[in-house]
């Protein structure tokens, strides 16, 4: 690339992606769900999921201790952050039997391998 040289490359097209899933795509070392929900996505005046219906805190120190709940968590694109299921002192994924790939309204799983 230095010399001038081009890499081969073909236009794709942002349509030909398919929207990401309503689901947990990752659970950290304390059970914490990291979904792809923002807080665009939640109904007004509910933060119904299929694990329950939690209150929504804005960071996870204010959520009480044992309580689920839904908070902004810290990951996220630009300056929109993703949602997480998060129990103080406790481990959601755990208490709620919830996996990476599990959709967050229904009894569905987005789970796919990357290789078989």
């Amino acid at each position: 690339m230095l010399n001038g040289n081009q890499l081969p490359s073909s236009p794709y097209s942002l349509e030909e992606i398919p929207d990401l899933p309503k689901a947990i795509w990752h659970i950290d070392n304390f059970g914490n769900c990291k979904t792809t929900l923002t807080t665009h996505d939640l109904a007004p005046g509910t933060n119904l999921t299929r694990f329950g219906d939690f209150p929504f805190h804005e960071q996870l120190r204010n959520v009480p201790d044992k309580m689920p709940a839904l908070i902004q968590g810290s990951s996220g694109i630009a300056n929109t952050r993703f949602l997480e299921l998060v129990m103080q002192q406790a481990n959601f994924a755990t208490v709620h039997s919830a996996k990476i790939g599990d959709d967050i309204y229904t009894q569905t799983s987005h789970f796919r391998k990357a290789t078989t």
